[in-house]
């Protein structure tokens, strides 16, 4: 669904909900160049006949149609999401509109940022950003109250504040830590003491990784800074944790706003102490290395990745395209002046695996331009492909003899032993 039929949508939606008898423009009236027209019109009537001051339009799961997360081609790479907020803010600004709209996600970007595509982005400022918090103490003893009664399980205060402490009012942890305690006690019904908890709790932890990696999964897929910067706080590399800090402060927002770390007197901890334990037990970063072997490092790989990516390309174009498409195909995703350029050139010499005259980013782009015919082939995300290839990309320090700080080096390791492991 293309943005323009997205308002369609919408405003169809508001006229079946309140059953007014207003007729929503057709096909031909939202087209591209009168959609925001005639949505503000349509939403103006419907309010007028429904006899409502305002209504509120929920957009759940923002990341479906966001760029950078989204999984049609059109909404995440093209201006589809732009042109649709662009239309929603125009709607919400007119005279006495009644618009408003509550948006929800698990990834703020998309209200984060100041440009899309180059133009201004229509959210950035306009949006107030909340976190969902965690559970207090007394929402967890009220919870576990709640579910533990119909169990036969009770806890004692004191368990209920371990819960808290262990678990940092994560609900999902702390249900979870629950039901481990609850098989534990040989007998129902059954009050949960230091003892008992203690047994649990143990049991859980043995097991908790993959419930852990379900809580910063996310991070590490949307959030690879600040997945990195738990491990460096995990390993207590505080002066790389607040060097990416400084650098960018969202990066401890995200976090603090997930309720994963919290900001003390003198420095920030973890919120969830089986988190902290997690991270704990996670391979220490990349040793130090002195920094003309870190260019020389970075350089050798890149260039090898890049290889590698060229044969893999080829390899794929020639399985799922012909051979008189192959060439047109792969230049159809180069921007106009790079196709001139490469007019005479023949699909064998675009992906030479010596002296190619494509470069990285290009390379990229084929990827994704075309990744319905490649994510078989990589056993990754979208999303992921496109960030470790940015990463690595970034990373032509020897092009600008410059020094790699300590988390740069790390990233660039980490995104080329993602892609390397997969080509």
């Amino acid at each position: 669904m293309r943005w323009n039929e997205l308002l369609r949508q919408i405003a169809n939606e508001l006229k079946s909900a309140f059953s007014v008898k207003h007729k929503v423009g057709n096909e031909d009236a939202y087209s591209e160049k009168n959609a925001a027209t005639n949505f503000a019109e349509d939403v103006r009537i419907i309010s007028k006949q429904a006899k409502k001051e305002f209504f509120a339009v929920l957009f759940d799961e923002i990341e479906r149609i966001a760029p950078g997360t989204a999984s049609s081609e059109h909404w995440n790479n093209e201006r589809d999401f732009l042109l649709f907020w662009q239309s929603m803010r125009a709607a919400f600004q007119s005279t006495s509109s009644p618009l408003v709209y509550l948006i929800v996600g698990t990834n703020p970007h998309c209200i984060e940022a100041v440009k899309l595509f180059e133009s201004d982005n229509p959210l950035f400022g306009n949006v107030e950003k909340r976190f969902i918090p965690m559970f207090t103490p007394e929402q967890i003893s009220e919870m576990v109250g709640d579910l533990g009664g119909i169990m036969g399980v009770e806890f004692d205060l004191e368990s209920q504040i371990k819960l808290f402490q262990d678990f940092g009012g994560h609900p999902f942890l702390t249900r979870y830590a629950c039901s481990f305690i609850a098989k534990s006690a040989k007998n129902r019904p059954v009050t949960v003491d230091r003892t008992l908890y203690a047994i649990g709790v143990n049991h859980y932890t043995t097991e908790s990784d993959s419930y852990v990696e379900s809580v910063v999964g996310l991070l590490k897929e949307q959030y690879p800074d600040e997945h990195l910067m738990l491990e460096y706080i995990g390993q207590g590399d505080v002066n790389s944790f607040n060097l990416l800090a400084q650098q960018d402060p969202v990066l401890l927002e995200h976090l603090s706003g997930y309720g994963v770390l919290k900001k003390g007197l003198e420095g920030t901890y973890f919120n969830i102490g089986i988190v902290e334990r997690y991270f704990s037990r996670k391979a220490k970063p990349t040793q130090l290395v002195r920094a003309e072997d870190r260019l020389a490092e970075i350089s050798r790989r890149r260039n090898s990745l890049e290889r590698s990516l060229r044969s893999h390309i080829k390899v794929v174009f020639s399985v799922q395209f012909s051979k008189s498409k192959r060439r047109e195909s792969l230049l159809s995703k180069l921007i106009e002046r790079r196709r001139g350029d490469l007019s005479g050139v023949d699909f064998d010499d675009l992906l030479a695996e010596g002296a190619s005259p494509l470069y990285f980013d290009e390379l990229k782009s084929i990827v994704l331009g075309f990744w319905k015919e490649f994510e078989n082939s990589l056993d990754m995300s979208k999303t992921e492909f496109e960030y470790h290839m940015g990463v690595v990309n970034r990373a032509r320090y020897d092009a600008h003899a410059k020094d790699v700080e300590d988390h740069e080096f790390d990233k660039a390791r980490v995104s080329l032993s993602e892609l390397e492991a997969r080509l």
